[in-house]
């Protein structure tokens, strides 16, 4: 339930951006609460500590990496 509420969140908020017309990589920081809220933190318009994980997941189930989808998207 929590994965979706973020994704949800996550995906209406990348929408706004992408208004903008900002590409490119981006982190959307949460804060989980004790009592269940889950409140919006802040946008990081960089790599972030969490990108090699995003990395990995990149080569090994699109062969590709996250430096190479940010050059393209940019």
């Amino acid at each position: 339930m929590l994965e979706k509420i973020i994704l949800e969140l996550s995906y209406k908020i990348c929408e706004k951006i992408k208004t903008t017309g900002y590409r490119g990589i981006i982190g959307i920081d949460y804060l989980y609460k004790s009592n269940g809220d889950i409140i919006f933190m802040e946008i990081n318009p960089r790599f972030q500590s969490s990108s090699f994980l995003i990395n990995m997941y990149l080569e090994k189930y699109y062969n590709t990496n996250l430096a190479e989808y940010h050059y393209i998207s940019t």
